[in-house]
């Protein structure tokens, strides 16, 4: 073994810092705890509890709440533990540069745990320090962001670059969307990994304040929103004119197009509609006779039909009813906090549930059940009905898998309340996003 280094300048000459890989994280116990089924990192015994560090990968397997997310920065060099003035070096060239930073020491090195998001940050502050360059004198300015007086390359208060005149620039730009779309560690691609394949763990941090690492909700459900946007329609959610009227209403304008057959028009006059169709049929009605007589009042042998009426709405209907999607999201909230009276949590943490559910969904229908109908409509793939059932089944696995890592419930109650949610999301489509999309395109034609 190498003899310990107690010189600093030797220590600061030699150090060389090395990025350890993986996530590591502080997780806590209570006082007297066992030590969790996991590979400690390292541990501190306190009155109020022990503190261990273990990875992520641990942590999010045994469900402990995560205190801080790092990467770990090992200092190769064999330094002396009656050493003077290494901590306080790299400790300040860090702190000017506004790199938080947690430091262990062992008997042959120091390990530094920094900010996972700041980790080339700190090793290039390192490196720095190692080459005995000035780390960045910069001089003291007001942060763009927050304001704080900032005297390194980042503002201690809140962590932002500091600001200067090549941010302005498109390069700039261009680079900052070529590396977010690029970095698997990034906040998009982390925050959409771990809603398709870790159900649970994004509404569990968000409920416990864990919120920086992640995308918030209703970003997510947004970014969703956009893929929904441009995909072909989904009927449930978009329903043309002829599907919001009762059969009457519906013969009018399916005649004007083609001949329907005898038997075919009987069963189609015996269709009731939407649940709403009772009431707002009479309002179609009404408003294509008013149309009507304000076109012959214009022209004698002018008309106003309702196949022009369903145009008419037709040409409005796409774009308001992915417009109007969201409104599945407060619906499935006030099913969750119905379902789960018992618990006594916020509306809004049923909101967040909701969300990342009903998110789930819409990428689900929109790239894996559109993307079999269109294996299937080309390729004639025999899979497709019993794949087509099983991706229908999914949210509620999804749903139950989310409501067990984030509200801490048994199997035995996520699934049914699961099943019940997704039940309480199509009586609430068909009886409350219905109408409102009806009523909304109404008004605007």
């Amino acid at each position: 073994m190498s003899q310990p280094i107690s010189d600093l300048a030797t220590l600061l000459a030699s150090m060389q810092p090395e990025l350890r890989p993986g996530v590591f994280v502080y997780v806590r116990g209570a006082p007297g705890a066992v030590a969790p089924e996991a590979a400690i990192e390292a541990m501190v015994e306190e009155p109020e509890g022990p503190t261990w560090v273990i990875a992520e990968a641990d942590a999010e397997r045994l469900g402990l709440p995560v205190l801080f997310r790092a990467a770990w920065i090992t200092l190769t060099v064999h330094s002396d533990l009656a050493a003077c003035g290494l901590t306080a070096a790299f400790s300040k060239a860090l702190a000017d540069a506004g790199i938080s930073c947690n430091v262990l020491a062992g008997a042959v090195h120091d390990h530094l745990l920094v900010p996972i998001e700041q980790a080339q940050a700190a090793m290039h502050c390192l490196q720095q320090l190692s080459a005995q360059q000035p780390v960045s004198p910069l001089t003291e300015s007001a942060c763009a962001n927050c304001g704080a007086t900032m005297s390194g390359a980042f503002c201690a208060a809140c962590g932002q670059a500091r600001f200067v005149e090549a941010d302005r620039r498109l390069s700039h730009l261009l680079k900052q969307a070529f590396d977010n779309l690029t970095d698997f560690d990034s906040r998009l691609w982390r925050s959409l990994l771990n809603l398709w394949f870790r159900p649970g763990r994004l509404t569990r941090d968000y409920l416990n304040g864990r919120r920086q690492f992640w995308m918030p909700p209703i970003s997510l459900f947004l970014l969703a929103n956009v893929l929904y946007f441009f995909a072909p329609a989904i009927t449930d959610f978009e329903l043309p004119f002829v599907d919001q009227v009762p059969g009457p209403l519906m013969l009018e304008v399916l005649q004007a197009e083609r001949t329907i057959p005898p038997d075919e028009a009987a069963r189609m006059a015996e269709n009731s509609g939407q649940m709403h169709s009772r009431w707002t049929a009479k309002w179609v009605k009404e408003r294509v006779a008013a149309r009507d007589a304000g076109a012959k009042a214009a022209d004698p042998s002018g008309h106003y039909t309702m196949a022009d009426y369903a145009r008419a709405y037709d040409a409005r209907s796409p774009d308001i009813s992915k417009l109007l999607i969201i409104v599945h999201v407060p619906i499935m909230a006030l099913v969750l906090s119905l379902l789960l009276l018992p618990l006594r949590r916020y509306f809004a943490e049923h909101m967040v549930i909701a969300f990342h559910v009903f998110t789930f969904i819409l990428f689900d229908v929109v790239l894996l059940v559109q993307g079999m109908a269109w294996l299937a409509e080309r390729w004639g793939w025999p899979l497709y009905y019993p794949i087509l059932g099983a991706l229908s089944l999914l949210p509620i696995w999804y749903g139950a898998e989310t409501l067990r890592k984030s509200l801490d419930l048994s199997a035995i109650v996520a699934y049914p309340v699961a099943f019940a949610l997704m039940l309480g999301l199509v009586l609430g489509n068909i009886s409350i996003y219905r109408f409102v999309q009806f009523a909304l395109i109404f008004a605007l034609t």
